[in-house]
This record gives C-alpha cells, structure tokens and sequence, in this order.
C-alpha cells in the first residue's frame, strides 16, 4: 500500500503505529496464526525453563531460516536471545509493534541479521532489519522468483567469498544451472567428471 501511496514518505514515522493499532483490532484472529509464538516459546524453553536433551542444558541458541523461515527466525532472534540470521526472510522491523512480546530497534540492532539478494521482493518486505548483507543475483535480466533462491545466495557466497582455488563452487548446480565459472581443477578429474560422479552416486540405491 505504501508504495501506492502519493509523498508516501511523509507517514513513514507512524507506520509502525499504525500497523500496531490495526493489529489491536484483529488480535483474536491473527494470533491464531502467529507461528512465530511457536518458534519464541521453544526458543524460551531451550534457554531460559531448563529444557534438556541427552541430559544437556543449551546456554546459546542460533536460529535460522529461509523465506518465510527466515522472517520467523527473524522475529524469535530478536524477542529471545537466540540471535538470528535470516536468508530472504521477510523483516519484522516495520510491524515490530505488532509481535507478542513488541520488539524494539535495539533488539533489531544487536540479534538479527538477514541476508537479501538483489531483486529479490520478499527480503524487502517491511522495511529492512538493520543490519543486513546484499547479495548480487546474477541474472540479467532478472527474474524476480529466481532471485528468491537459498541455493543462489549458497553458490554466490562460494563463489564471492571462495579461494581462488575452490572459488565457484563446490556445488555443480552453481555452474550447471546458474552460469557460474567452474572451479579450477585441484586434481586430473575435470568439473564435468566430477559432477558425474557425484550424481551416479545419488543415484545409487541405498541399502540397509
């Protein structure tokens, strides 16, 4: 709607409060559905009401996801102190009013993290978390339902963030399917017979 809207700017510092109250009126309703209420409870639970597995307490907790995982691992990051780090997720900040326990922009600042690519329209959903990562989608042009990829941010974080030796991949999709540069060569095998192989061995019928 915002987007719609003519000097859309100047509302920008009431949005919060405005999606705040809306969410008064619907309450009933809508957290009925707030799956994050699951996430934030089991989260509590592991750190702070003496939740054991194997006899082992948790003193630190990570959550993770991707898309609509991500923006509720966003949301249980910043409400707990399971810090978050969040692939395409939607962000809690604009509606941060709204959750169950609120959140504020402190706890925003110092435990979630969201990684979002370029043309990618659900990591830009409500208003980015402050502290974020871009990531190139190398499409040109871009499609915007391709850019909404775990498995793109995988392949440009190995190739970006690779040695020269491994950079680009240890994963054949990456080249196969998205144009990345194949890794040089460490060993007498080439990339293409070393794809093969992996994916003969996929194929294999497990026994038990």
């Amino acid at each position: 709607v915002r987007a719609f809207m003519p000097f859309s700017w100047v509302w920008d510092s009431i949005y919060d409060d405005l999606l705040a109250t809306t969410n008064w009126v619907a309450s009933d309703h809508l957290q009925k559905a707030a799956y994050y209420r699951i996430t934030t409870e089991f989260a509590n639970d592991l750190l702070h009401n003496g939740y054991t597995a194997n006899g082992k307490s948790f003193q630190w907790l990570r959550t993770t996801g991707v898309s609509l995982g991500g923006g509720l691992a966003l949301i249980t990051g910043a409400q707990t102190d399971a810090h978050a780090f969040a692939f395409s997720g939607p962000n809690p900040t604009l509606a941060r009013k709204t959750w169950d326990p609120p959140i504020d922009m402190q706890q925003l600042k110092e435990r979630v993290i969201n990684n979002k690519p370029d043309n990618d329209p659900i990591s830009s959903i409500g208003d980015l978390v402050p502290n974020y990562q871009l990531i190139q989608c190398r499409e040109w042009p871009a499609v915007l339902h391709n850019c909404h990829s775990f498995w793109r941010i995988l392949c440009e974080y190995t190739y970006t963030c690779g040695t020269p030796a491994d950079r680009a991949g240890a994963f054949c999709d990456c080249a196969e399917k998205w144009g990345y540069p194949e890794p040089i060569p460490t060993g007498n095998r080439t990339f293409g017979e070393a794809c093969a192989a992996e994916l003969d061995t996929m194929k294999e019928p497990t026994t038990s």
